[in-house]
Parts: structure tokens; sequence; C-alpha cells
């Protein structure tokens, strides 16, 4: 298609259906430099037709997202793995502790000098919607005195939930307990030193009702078990780790694993590693006057 200029020259465009179908395909590092090339790129791409859009066909090719942190410089460097366990995309951010991925979206805390982080209220902001500004709701610790309990929100209201762990089931600690993705459902594991690993899945969000597996990791190593991915096979990844850092895949129905060792390329200073599955890209960039 060509337009015709202010000073008569005339220029080729591309129609938006083609411009969409060309920016669907790169990554979100390159989509945040294109919203400056024009007004009709930046409207595009902030759009919620094109980041529903992205997202769709982003969760068709799910990745390992691979949490690193340093503790001499108090910086995360996050790497994204595609399912062959080759590099896609790396960025390195301040703050050490980090939520589990969110349909692409992470988030990073950066603690204070003595290592706490309080908090005393919750706030939530609608990312695209109306009101563009942080709101300030009741938050989960008030429901609750108790150590081990799994709380829910929904995102419709507004509202936190408590969700009753099976009779005598703990959440050991943020280090030793982790809530994983077991074949669409959510899973409590705990931190095993032995080959057995039990996980509580999450069947019944509004009755409470949990289902125990148990998994025999086929190592004698220490490894950590981080849920499913698409094809079926948990994921473990390894504890302690030396040059190497291995991540174990395990198909439970024809009873074969797989052992991937990464290298630490160099990396002497990590203090912590810590491995998520089933991550997306996303093209939602947050504005910085959102964030405090």
């Amino acid at each position: 298609m060509r337009s015709k200029e202010g000073d008569g020259t005339e220029s080729l465009s591309l129609p938006v259906d083609l411009i969409i179908e060309i920016l669907t395909k790169l990554p979100p590092r390159s989509l945040s430099r294109l919203i400056c090339v024009s007004k009709l790129w930046l409207s595009i791409i902030h759009g919620k037709y094109f980041n529903d859009l992205y997202l769709t066909r982003s969760s068709t090719r799910p990745r390992l997202l691979l949490h690193r942190y340093c503790h001499d410089t108090r910086r995360s460097h996050y790497s994204s793995l595609s399912s062959r366990l080759s590099l896609v995309d790396s960025i390195t951010l301040p703050g050490c502790q980090i939520s589990p991925p969110v349909r692409g979206l992470i988030c990073c805390v950066d603690h204070d000098s003595n290592g706490s982080v309080v908090l005393e209220k919750s706030q939530v902001l609608t990312l695209g919607g109306a009101q563009e500004s942080w709101r300030v709701i009741e938050s989960w610790s008030n429901l609750t005195d108790r150590r081990s309990v799994v709380v829910g929100f929904d995102l419709r209201y507004e509202e936190f939930s408590l969700i009753t762990l099976p009779e005598d089931v703990q959440i050991v600690s943020r280090f030793e307990s982790d809530l994983v993705r077991y074949n669409g459902k959510i899973a409590l594991v705990n931190v095993s030193l032995t080959r057995k690993f039990d996980l509580w899945v999450l069947m019944d969000v509004k009755k409470h009702e949990w289902s125990k597996y148990s998994v025999v990791a086929p190592t004698c190593d220490f490894f950590r078990c981080r849920g499913t991915i698409e094809t079926g096979e948990l994921i473990f990844e390894q504890l302690y780790f030396g040059d190497q850092f291995s991540i174990l895949y395990y198909d439970p129905k024809q009873d074969k694993a797989r052992r991937v060792d990464l290298e630490r390329s160099g990396d002497t200073t990590s203090s912590g590693r810590k491995l998520f599955v089933d991550h997306v890209e996303s093209p939602m960039f947050l504005p910085r006057k959102f964030i405090h």
C-alpha cells in the first residue's frame, strides 16, 4: 500500500494485519524498542487485541526460566531457556527474591539491609485498566495467624481466600516448600532428602479437596521437584551444585528419565538458583510510574 507524504513523495506502508503478524513473532525486548517507531505501532503493541494474541501464541511454546542470584552484587540474572535448553534471552536486574512467573510477569523483591520484608498492606494494579493507580485492599495476613496456609486470590472480585491444607500437611518454609504446577493443577511439594516425593494436588478449589501422589525420582542426588511441563514430564532441579547445574526430566508413565547438565559459564559467585517451568513471554510493559 502506498501513501502520499506531505512533500508529495510516496512511501510504502504495510497493512495493519501484516504488521501485527510480524510483531507477534518478535521477542518482548524488541517490542519495547519498536513502540517508538510510530503512534500506530505504539497503539498496536499496547492494545488489548495484540496482547491477548501474543500471549495465546506464546503459551504454545512455554519455556524454562532459570533465576540466579549473586550475593556479592545483590543482583539477579534471569535466563529464558527453550524446550531444548538453548538460551533464548537473558537479563540482569537488582533484587534477590522473585515470585513464580504469571503470564510472563515476574515480581522481583529487593530486600533491605537487614534482609527482611514487612508486608503491611496489599495493593492491586490493573494493567490496561481505566483506573491506572494502585488500590489498597484487605491483606490476606488479616485473615489468619496460622503458619501453614495456601492463599487464593479472586481476580474478578479482588478478594483473598484461605485454602485448607490436608491434615498433618505443613508448609515448612519458602526454601523447602513450593507450590508447583502438576498436569494443569496446583500441587504442594516439600524438599525431600530421599528419592521419594509426595505431591499434594489441589483437585477442587472450592471444596478444598487434595489428592496425594507419590513419586520416586530416578536418582540418588538431591533434587527439588518443580512440577510438570507440557509433555507430562516432571522437572527436577539440583539442590546442591558445583561446576554444573543439573536438570532432570522424568516421565512417570514410561518410567524414563534424562539428565541435562548446564555449565556455570563463569558464574562463580552465584549463591542460589531456582528453576521455573511454563514461563511464557509477555508483551505487557509496566509503566515506570507504577513501580515503587
